[in-house]
């Protein structure tokens, strides 16, 4: 879909296709580097550049049917590599996507006593993450990889919570210090 957006963009608005044409390497290698160095940090703010290219491209995809907004009060501390990226990938996927208004995705990232707390929050229908069998074919496999590598390092799995904007809030908390 990015391609194609991309190829409209050239002919409609070179400046727009540019700028979605760096948005989007950014996010594919920092996809890719993320898969090779699964076992190693990255800094949390490499992980929101990366967010970030990501929602410029899903923005400039849904126009005003996508808001997207950043409450994050640190940056500067260690994660696993694509731990909330995804969480925000499904949020669009699963909530604003099929909103025919559109919706909002909000990331929350707050420095705690015991560690980093980190939301992604969103006003759709969501996908029911939690509800599903291991078994469905509509397997949630990057939140399953997410959850499976949390669980190595000893940090609890994403929790998820309605919340007041009739959507789903994941969350995290991260430790300061990996086992």
């Amino acid at each position: 879909h990015t391609l194609d957006s991309i190829r409209a963009l050239i002919r409609l608005d070179a400046d727009r296709a540019y700028k979605m044409t760096g948005d989007f390497a950014k996010y594919v290698r920092y996809r890719v580097d993320g898969v090779e160095q699964m076992a190693q940090t990255v800094p949390f703010s490499k992980e929101l550049r990366a967010i970030r290219a990501y929602t410029d491209i899903k923005k400039a995809q849904l126009g005003e049917r996508f808001q997207i907004e950043f409450d994050v009060e640190t940056e500067d501390f260690e994660i696993l590599p694509l731990t909330i990226q995804p969480l925000v990938e499904n949020s669009v996927i699963h909530a604003v996507q099929l909103r025919r208004g559109g919706g909002l995705v909000r990331v929350v990232c707050r420095e705690e006593k015991d560690g980093y707390h980190i939301e992604v929050i969103d006003n759709g229908p969501g996908a029911q993450i939690e509800a599903q069998p291991r078994d469905d074919q509509k397997r949630h496999t990057a939140i399953e990889n997410v959850n499976t590598r949390l669980e190595y390092y000893g940090i609890p799995p994403i929790r998820y919570s309605d919340n007041d904007l009739g959507g789903k809030t994941a969350y995290i908390v991260y430790p300061k210090h990996i086992k």
